[in-house]
């Protein structure tokens, strides 16, 4: 007879603690998916459970958020089941459609005019000023493409000055990738260098909460003046759109490198906005109508 656990013992004392360097945001992701979910118990956990609870959250968050929820939970199943707590896998769950927007991405001038915006900040950000800090985060946001959370994960030791190379370790697929930066991007991060004294310290250290970056991001982006997107998620993904529509304006295959996506079709549909990256389309190729005179007929 399997063991008569609740879902959030089961992720506390069975999924946590056998998963090695889990991200702190992924961790609190499940947490709260449970909490929120309801304390069931795993034996009488059942497909309708999850769906009833997936369409209460459709009504207030986006279909991919209530996807990956019921992704989750579904995961969550699984894995119990494996382990021998519950005696039968979880079914399928039929997926909400997701709608897919164009990607919009900054274009270079108003990149230019956020950094110029940012170097006029005050203060400091743990010892760091202000306007450094910003105006670095964001230079290498852009040139890199990389994701914030990757990015803010960067550490003394991984900015290697005489190459101007930047290495970023925990990028969303586990892969390390190495970034040449161009002059004045490298110029900013040496600079930010000098303020950090340990080899293991964080070139961004950021002492309040996360989302405190992203109010704060925001600010300094509208200020600038620039269009500034409602959702949090993107404001520094829209610069590694801007970033990576512009690689593919020059050449797909160097966007999707960039990107370090397993196919061009990801990078294309989720980053690249067409009004950068251009193309030809049908207004390039299709023929002009040839508008015939109409004929009165008088009778």
């Amino acid at each position: 007879m399997p063991e008569q656990l609740s879902l959030s013992a089961y992720l506390e004392r069975h999924y946590l603690p056998a998963r090695i360097a889990l991200s702190e945001e992924y961790t609190t992701q499940l947490r709260r998916l449970v909490r929120d979910f309801g304390d069931r118990i795993l034996s009488d956990l059942t497909e309708q459970h999850i769906v009833e609870h997936l369409s209460i959250r459709a009504q207030s968050k986006s279909a991919s958020t209530v996807n990956r929820d019921g992704r989750y939970l579904r995961m969550l199943w699984m894995c119990a089941y494996d382990e021998g707590l519950v005696e039968r896998p979880p079914r399928r769950i039929r997926r909400l459609p997701e709608r897919v927007p164009t990607p919009t991405a900054w274009t270079s001038e108003e990149v230019g005019r956020l950094l110029l915006e940012a170097g006029t900040l005050d203060g400091y950000i743990c010892c760091v000023p202000a306007s450094l800090w910003w105006g670095s985060l964001f230079a290498t946001t852009y040139w890199t493409g990389c994701r914030i959370g990757a990015l803010r994960t960067a550490r003394k030791a991984d900015w290697d000055s005489p190459r101007s190379a930047l290495l970023i370790r925990n990028q969303k697929n586990g892969h390390e990738q190495l970034y040449i930066l161009p002059g004045s991007c490298a110029k900013r991060l040496d600079e930010l260098a000098v303020f950090c004294k340990r080899e293991d310290g964080l070139l961004w250290p950021w002492p309040y909460a996360k989302q405190t970056l992203f109010t704060r991001a925001r600010r300094i982006i509208e200020a600038s003046g620039i269009r500034c997107p409602k959702s949090r998620l993107q404001l520094f993904h829209r610069l590694r759109r801007t970033n990576l529509s512009y690689c593919a304006k020059a050449d797909p295959v160097v966007a999707q490198r960039q990107a370090d996506h397993a196919s061009y079709e990801t990078t294309r549909r989720h980053y690249i906005d067409p009004t950068i990256c251009g193309g030809r389309s049908a207004a390039d190729v299709l023929p002009e109508p040839v508008c015939a005179t109409r004929l009165t007929v008088i009778g």
